[in-house]
């Protein structure tokens, strides 16, 4: 039997504390999350906490690295790229894809990889840790290649997620997640959110055990990022919510606590 969900009146909230704002009306606050809210109704007791219906995983791939040469196969296409130019302070990376994205509109695909020699090789340190290829299906050879040094280099290990929501692409590890702009091929890590929404489980909980564990982005739209995380004692305990919180132009604008136990969701 569906359990009660209780109706929702929305908050507006700033960075620094969770406290409410006027410049944002309530009913642009509900709207929001209102997909969130309309999936958290649909799914009922099915809903995987992670909520991932709009992201893009990319798509399945074989690849090889060798000789700083990056090969995968695309369905019956081969590419390759020379990682040369962008691999010059060492010898030892083992790339692998994080993620393969086709955007087939604009025939421009992008390839997110990850150093994995890293996460076995303690005394190994060497930059970059992470490349982005961009390439068109038509012209693969005019390809492009953006590198990035993370911080720590072994911020995101073995069981690192990556995804696509739109222009963005997501690189996420148990707790630490960064974004790529497909714009401007800039990567931010998401330090603001994650205190932001850090800050309102602090708020909501008090003094209680309680943390937050698989901060992910949830859902892009009209220049707002819904982004969401567990609420759990330890990484390694059951859940006992899940928050989800928009987040616009710096700010933190209304969020939402979805009980696991109850199934309630409330402001």
């Amino acid at each position: 039997m569906k359990k009660n969900i209780l109706m929702i009146t929305s908050i507006v909230l700033i960075l620094s504390g969770c406290s409410t704002k006027k410049d944002e009306n309530t009913a642009d606050a509900v709207n929001y999350l209102a997909p969130v809210i309309k999936e958290l109704q649909s799914s009922g007791e099915e809903m995987i906490p992670i909520m991932d219906v709009w992201w893009d995983y990319g798509i399945h791939y074989n690849e090889a690295y060798s000789d700083k040469v990056y090969t995968c196969n695309i369905g019956k296409d081969t590419f390759s790229f020379d990682l040369t130019a962008e691999l010059t302070n060492g010898e030892q990376w083992h790339w692998r894809a994080a993620g393969i994205f086709i955007d087939e509109g604009q025939d421009k695909n992008y390839i997110c990889l990850q150093d994995y020699n890293i996460l076995y090789e303690d005394d190994i340190v060497q930059d970059p840790q992470l490349l982005l290829i961009e390439f068109s299906s038509g012209q693969p050879q005019e390809y492009k290649i953006w590198s990035y040094t993370i911080e720590p280099p072994d911020l995101f290990g073995w069981d690192v997620v990556c995804y696509r929501i739109k222009d963005n692409i997501f690189i996420a590890g148990e707790k630490e997640m960064a974004v790529i702009s497909l714009d401007t091929k800039q990567l931010r890590y998401c330090n603001q959110e994650y205190a932001a929404i850090e800050k309102c489980i602090e708020n909501r909980f008090g003094e209680e055990p309680y943390h937050m564990f698989l901060f992910r982005g949830v859902l892009e739209q009209d220049g707002v990022m819904v982004y969401s995380a567990e609420i759990a004692e330890a990484v390694d305990m059951p859940p006992i919510a899940m928050i989800y919180a928009a987040y616009k132009e710096n700010n933190l604008v209304s969020y939402i606590i979805k009980d696991l136990i109850t199934d309630e969701i409330t402001e």
